[in-house]
Order: structure tokens, then C-alpha cells, then sequence
């Protein structure tokens, strides 16, 4: 019992002295005095500590600075994840010593005016935002020395918002100075710490692309392309500050409204970068093409298809051949020029027009004219240039055109009265035309009901007209709708005539020939059946019979 007694006090210790080795652990990694708590140590791949070094010097002489100061202790920043600074970060905080106890200084001719801790881009601009005090100067026998650095920690306040889009890795982080003497005067900056990106992040990343094989039109309102999903994609080569956000499709858009490259006066290439916070980034380059805009006018804004021009020029037809076909004459009649000259573009130009519709030929096949389909036509020409607004087309099918074409009349000159009953043809050769673009193999009827023919004393001709069909049958047409034609909707031809072989030339029959009103050898079409009493009422001489003949079209027997 005893010996699980001592076990349980040892373990007791144990424990306790394992809470100490924590508290202890903690209080070490509190910031240094000066330095606020919301502030970083930073850390990490992307913080390349380089001390007494100067690659990123962008002034003149640097080799002529000795000693270069230190920064033992590194740097720290707020608004850090994970030892990385971000586009929040608005404060740094850095300390520098000597780094060999010796004073540090320029030779052969020149000297310091102005030493300061500082923060710069890949350029040598300084990001440093409020005021910051210069190192202690020893003065004396130039040239001039650092003889002291502040104790402390400076404070260096910056303005990172932009990082990844306006602002690219890597930073520097160090000191710059004013100086005089043989180059005099002049500023340089040396860096100390050097603030890179991860590639890590960006070697998965999407490789970011600009649409257009690598040019883009002066004149474009939009530039579009690919890009890491989920990030933020940044233009540059404009002016303004121009961001957008790509989409889960990986697709992203800036759109520049009424505005062009031009407008926002484009270099001889825009970059686009992709971005997150932290300022790892990846670009593409694309050059700007000067070009000219093009102007598209349309003969008609409105295209009706009829059956024939659906089933020639849009079922089974690509996207491309109804767009080459609605942009002709026969159709929406478009001209293209461009700015500054009224020189029309041809396919020699490279004339291409597209449309912001698809699938073309379906869509067009069920378009009414109550639910046109409107099309928004774009040009575009192989030098690049371009529509920079498009040319609205309404396009809709209709059961194509069934009408009268032309009517003739029906003259038959001055008759004798007639011994017997008799059938006199028309001195002229009759003509019933109708235009027909209906559906291939749609039927169609004409119908005539004529008048009782009448003198100016209204008296009435002692006669009726009548016409003979195929058959021989005789059917009286006077007040009475009678069937003179029909016929079918034959592939390629759009006319049809009515009157095809009907009687003519006054010639006569007589009615003996007609038992129960049918006779063979008779040509069919109307004729007038005259009798012998034919100027019965008192008719003067010379006066004209008159009548009229009614024709109907219809697409079927009913007239309905």
C-alpha cells in the first residue's frame, strides 16, 4: 500500500512540473518591449534573411559603404498567418546594431547625409508611410559615419492593400541613405531581409491565361481568360486599378463598360496576375493591337423565313453557313466598314461575323413572328479589328406566301345571237396566277362564283357563265362557288397557274354536245352560255354586258 502511496505522489509531481515547462515556454515567445502584441515574429521560406549584403541597391557607389548594420533579431508585423505578412499588414518593426562594432561608413570621396531605416518595392519606391528618424551621424573628417543606432524598435507604417495586384513580392527590408561627395548628391537603398513569394502555392496553382493567342484589340470593352479558381486577378497596363474575381469555372471577366483599352490608355501590352493574400502571384503578358472599329448595318433588321429558305439555308446548316447566309442581300443585307472609310469589308478582308446565339438552326425553326429569335451580330476582320457594338437581327418562320399573284379578265367580244344554246370561250387567253411558297407538297383550291352579266339599263344577259372541268362536266359558276383549280406545292417553283390549257380564242361549243350536263372533247375552262334569245329586253344596239367573277384561295375545298 505504501509503495502505490509514493507511485502516486511522484505522479502528482509529474504533472505539475509539466504545466511548469509550459508557462515557461510561453512567456519566452512574448514579443520584445516595443513591439506590440499584435505583431508577428516573421518566419517561414518566403523571410530571406541577407545581411550585409546589397543586391537590391538602386543607387550609384554602393560598393563604397563598409560595415554594414545587422538585424540579429529579425522583423515583426501585424496582420501575419502564419509568419507571413498579408495585404492587411499596416505596420513593421525592425531593429538594427552594429553588425561588427565598427562604424559604418562610405569611402573614396563620398558621405553620408541622411542614413534611416526603410521598406521597398522591386522598383527601389519607398512603402514607408509615416515619419521615420535618421541614424545618429558622427561628424567630423568626412567622410560622414554612422556612429549609433536607436535602441529600440522603429516603426515603419505601410500600406500592403494592394499586395499581389498593385504591389508585387519581393519586398525589401532595410536601410537607405542620402549621400554626397564625388556622385553627389544622391540615395540608395540596401536591403538586409528580403520578403519573397511561395512557389510552393503558385507551382499548383492554374497557369493564368489572357484570351486571344496573345493580343488583344485596343477597342475591346472586355479582356477575359483562365485563371486559379477562387482567386483574384488583377489588370495592369492601364490606367486604374482594375481587379476581379475568378470563378468556380476558372473563367474571369473584367469589363471596362463604356470604356476601351484605348480609353484607358493601354501600353503596348497589358499583364493580368492572379493573386491571394499573401501576395503569390502569377501572370501573363498579352500585346495591345492598335486597331480600328468596325461598323455593322443591317438592310433589314428583320428576316422572315419562309419554307423553302428554312429547308435550303437553315435545317441541317451550321452556325457558321446561316450566319454567312443571314448576312447576305437575300436576307438582313449586313455591311460591314471600317472607321473613317465607307469601303465595305469582303471575305477577302477576312470578314467573320458571329453571333451571341447558338444552336442556330433549331431556334430559328421555332421562332414565330409573335416569338421572334433575336440575334446580336458581331464583326470581325483578319486585321483584328472589330465590331465594338452589335447589330440586333429578328429572325422568325412563316407558312411562306399564298396569294394572287395576277387576275385576268374575261373578255369575249361582240357575239352574234347564237341559233341553239351556245358556249363561247374568252377572245383572250385567261391567266389565274398565285404565288405559292408554302410547305413542298402543301394542296391548294381556287374557287369562282360569278355575277349575272347586266347592261347599264341593268338588263339582264339571257346567259350564265359556266366552266367545264377535266371531265367534261359543265358547272354553272353564276351565283354558284364552283372548284375551277387545285393543285400542290411542287419543289422549287414558287407560281402556279390556274388557267393552265383553259379554252380561249372565242372558241364554241355547242350545248347539244352536253348530255346531262357532261361532253367529251370539250376543253375544260369558263365560258360563257349564251342562249338564243341573248338580247331579250330591249337592249339597244352596241350596248356591253357586264359581269364579275369572285376567285377565293384557300387550302382546302372548304375554303376554311
Amino acid at each position: 500500500m505504501k509503495l502505490k502511496k509514493v507511485l502516486l505522489q511522484i505522479g502528482l509531481l509529474l504533472a505539475f512540473v509539466g504545466v511548469g515547462v509550459v508557462e515557461g515556454q510561453l512567456t519566452a515567445s512574448a514579443n520584445p518591449s516595443g513591439v506590440p502584441s499584435d505583431a508577428t515574429l516573421l518566419s517561414g521560406n518566403t523571410f530571406v534573411k541577407d545581411a550585409n549584403t546589397a543586391p537590391g541597391n538602386k543607387g550609384s557607389s554602393f560598393a563604397t559603404v563598409k560595415n554594414y548594420p545587422d538585424q540579429p533579431d529579425g522583423v515583426y508585423a501585424n496582420g501575419v498567418d502564419n509568419g507571413r505578412i498579408t495585404n492587411k499588414t499596416t505596420k513593421f518593426f525592425v531593429k538594427f546594431t552594429s553588425g561588427n562594432d565598427a562604424l559604418m561608413f562610405k569611402n573614396q570621396g563620398d558621405y553620408f547625409v541622411k542614413v534611416y531605416p526603410d521598406i521597398t518595392d522591386q522598383t527601389g519606391n519607398s512603402l514607408v508611410t509615416n515619419s521615420v528618424a535618421g541614424w545618429g551621424l558622427a561628424y567630423g573628417d568626412k567622410p560622414t559615419s554612422v556612429r549609433s543606432y536607436p535602441s529600440g524598435w522603429t516603426e515603419l507604417d505601410v500600406d500592403l492593400s494592394g499586395l499581389g495586384s498593385t504591389l508585387s513580392l519581393p519586398l525589401y527590408l532595410g536601410f537607405s541613405y542620402d549621400y554626397d561627395g564625388i556622385d553627389s548628391p544622391g540615395t540608395a537603398e540596401y536591403y538586409t531581409i528580403k520578403l519573397v513569394g511561395d512557389s510552393s502555392v503558385t507551382d499548383n496553382w492554374q497557369k493564368v491565361t489572357i484570351d486571344g493567342n496573345g493580343t488583344v484589340s485596343s477597342t475591346a470593352t472586355k479582356v477575359t481568360g483562365t485563371a486559379e479558381p477562387g482567386l483574384k486577378v488583377a489588370l495592369s497596363g492601364v490606367d486604374g486599378s482594375l481587379t476581379a474575381d475568378v470563378g468556380l469555372d476558372g473563367k474571369y471577366t473584367f469589363d471596362l463598360g463604356t470604356h476601351s483599352l484605348k480609353d484607358l490608355n493601354a501600353a503596348s501590352s497589358i499583364k493580368v496576375t492572379e493573386y491571394n493574400n499573401f501576395g503569390d502571384s502569377k501572370s501573363a503578358t498579352a500585346d495591345v493591337k492598335d486597331s480600328v472599329p468596325l461598323t455593322t448595318t443591317a438592310a433589314s433588321s428583320s428576316v422572315a423565313v419562309d419554307p423553302d429558305t428554312l429547308s435550303g439555308n437553315i435545317t441541317g446548316k451550321s452556325d457558321a453557313e446561316i450566319l454567312a447566309w443571314l448576312s447576305g442581300q437575300s436576307a438582313a443585307g449586313l455591311t460591314t466598314t471600317k472607321e473613317g472609310s465607307t469601303t465595305a469589308l469582303t471575305d477577302a478582308d477576312g470578314l467573320t461575323y458571329t453571333a451571341d446565339a447558338t444552336d442556330l438552326a433549331s431556334k430559328i425553326a421555332t421562332a414565330t413572328a409573335a416569338n421572334p429569335l433575336t440575334i446580336n451580330v458581331s464583326a470581325s476582320d483578319s486585321a483584328g479589328d472589330k465590331t465594338t457594338a452589335t447589330t440586333p437581327i429578328k429572325i422568325y418562320t412563316t407558312d411562306g406566301t399564298f396569294k394572287f399573284n395576277s387576275l385576268s379578265d374575261f373578255a369575249f367580244g361582240t357575239l352574234p345571237v347564237p341559233a341553239q344554246e351556245t358556249l363561247f370561250a374568252p377572245t383572250n387567253t385567261p391567266s389565274i396566277l398565285i404565288d405559292d411558297t408554302q410547305t413542298v407538297g402543301k394542296d391548294w383550291y381556287v374557287t369562282a362564283n360569278a355575277t349575272k352579266m347586266t347592261d347599264s339599263a341593268s338588263n339582264e344577259l339571257n346567259g350564265d357563265m359556266v366552266y367545264v372541268d377535266a371531265d367534261g362536266a359543265k358547272h354553272n359558276l353564276t351565283n354558284t362557288t364552283t372548284l375551277v383549280g387545285q393543285g400542290q406545292r411542287e419543289s422549287g417553283k414558287t407560281t402556279a397557274e390556274v388557267a393552265d390549257g383553259w379554252a380561249n380564242a372565242g372558241a364554241t361549243v355547242a350545248a347539244s354536245k352536253f348530255t346531262d350536263g357532261v361532253a367529251t372533247g370539250v376543253t375544260k375552262g369558263i365560258y360563257l352560255d349564251a342562249h338564243p334569245n341573248i338580247y331579250t329586253g330591249g337592249v339597244a344596239d352596241g350596248n356591253a354586258y357586264t359581269g364579275a367573277i369572285n376567285w377565293t384561295l384557300t387550302n382546302s375545298v372548304s375554303g376554311s
